[in-house]
Formats: C-alpha cells, structure tokens, sequence
C-alpha cells in the first residue's frame, strides 16, 4: 500500500514531516495479522486498557517494523471498525510507537492518519515516552494517558479525559471534551476548546485559545497546576472561589476566552 496514497499528498511532501521516499525494510503482511489477533484478545479481556496484551503480541510475533509501516497499517483500519475491540485499536498503534521508540529513538515523526475511520480509537499516546506523534483525524477518550515525555499533535478533535494521568510531554489537539486533565501531575495540554476542565486536575499546564469552558472550584488543595485561557493564568482567581460555592450542582463557572482579551 502506498504511503501518499494513505496520508495524502499534502502531508508526504511537508517538508517538516520528511517521508523518506524509499522503504529500507519492506511492509511485513504479518503485522495485519499480529493487529487480527490483538483484536480477538482485547475482545476476550475485559480490561478497558489493552497495553500490555498489545505489548506481548507485537514483540512475540519479531516483525521488522520502521516508523512508516505504521502509517502504512493505518490504511487498512477501516476495515476492522465493526470489530467489537475496535476502539482499543489506541493501544495497539501506541505500542507500536512506543517499542519502535525504545529500539531506535527515532528522531522523526510518527503519523497516524485516521480520517478513513467513523470510530474515534481511545487511548491513543499511551506512555509515549519520547516519539513524535501527528495524528491526521480525531480521536476518542484517554488521548496521552500516562504520558512521561515526547509530543503528540492531533489535527482534528478529542473526546473525554485528555491527558489522563499525564507525567510529562506536549499534547496539542483542537477541540476536547469533559475531564480534561484529570490526574494530570505534569506536562502541558494545548486546545482551541475544551468543553470541562476535570476537578481531578493536580499539576502541569492547560492552555485553552478559545470558546468557553466550564472549570471547577473543587480543585484540591495540593493541586500545583496552572490554567490558561489565552496567555491569563486564572488559577489564582479559582483558588479564591473555591470557598464561595453556591451550590453543589454548580460547583464552578463556565470561562469565556474572549472576556480575557479584555482583561
């Protein structure tokens, strides 16, 4: 399968993407069948996070893989959306990336293009450590969970809890749903909008563009993190309200980005 034909013109000829123009190692068909079998055996797990059994599969099977032949695989996920795992399909792709990385310490980027799919595939970037992550799509829930390092940008949209449990690393995607942030203890979060900031935020940086956003007052007391909304770090106003909660049903406020420009 070719690559430009996968991701489209535009992205194999960016120069800050460089496609090598030439595969070193040749597509290994077994990959397709080592993704079948993680598919069957999430199916059988209950589990919501199928890391580890990604893990066991990929490094059992010994396939000879480079940083293309996974952009290469993404071609043929459209025909496994009516698979009941399907959306774990996160898991596998980062253990993919995350193995690669840990063999090579591969300075390029590592592309995902998933604008082909209906299926928004959840915890995609867990424990990244370190690779460059483009992904051309959306996205579902858990995007960067237990992130340590690296830099993963999403061209398209992201549901609930990005940056679950995130250590480390930059995460920028355009539009974010609920719990954004929760656990979080570092790294930066960068979004057009986000619908709800979780109050299960601790530390690092969220930094929203745009739109509104609801933000809690229930933050605890231990928690180190800053908010943007532009460039105005409201957390030190959050802190305040934190004692001046009307009600328990509207513990917070729904922030405008546009009345920081005033400000």
């Amino acid at each position: 399968m070719n690559l430009t034909k996968i991701i489209g013109e535009e992205y194999a000829q960016a120069e800050e993407i460089k496609i090598a123009k030439a595969q070193t190692v040749p597509f290994d068909e077994r990959m397709i069948k080592v993704y079948e079998e993680f598919l069957k055996l999430a199916a059988q797990n209950a589990v919501k996070h199928h890391l580890r059994i990604a893990r066991r599969i990929i490094q059992t099977a010994k396939i000879n893989y480079s940083s293309e032949h996974i952009t290469i695989l993404c071609g043929y996920l459209s025909k496994y959306e009516e698979d009941n795992s399907f959306e774990s399909t996160g898991d596998f792709l980062s253990e993919l990336i995350n193995i690669h990385y840990e063999q090579t310490q591969y300075s390029g980027k590592y592309i995902i293009f998933l604008k082909d799919i209906q299926t928004e595939i959840e915890n995609l970037g867990s424990e990244n450590n370190g690779a460059d992550i483009l992904v051309i799509g959306n996205v579902g829930d858990h995007l960067a969970s237990k992130m340590f390092a690296g830099k993963i940008t999403v061209e398209g949209n992201a549901k609930s809890s990005v940056g679950y449990e995130m250590r480390g690393g930059t995460v920028s995607v355009k539009n974010a749903k609920n719990l954004v942030g929760s656990h979080m203890k570092n790294g930066k979060l960068y979004l057009k909008e986000a619908e709800e900031i979780s109050d299960k935020f601790i530390g690092g940086e969220i930094h929203i563009s745009q739109g509104t956003v609801f933000i809690p007052y229930s933050f605890d007391s231990t928690c180190t993190g800053k908010i943007f909304l532009l460039e105005k770090d409201i957390m030190s106003e959050i802190k305040e309200k934190q004692h001046e909660k009307e009600n328990h049903l509207f513990a917070g406020k729904i922030y405008s980005v546009e009345e920081c420009k005033e400000t």
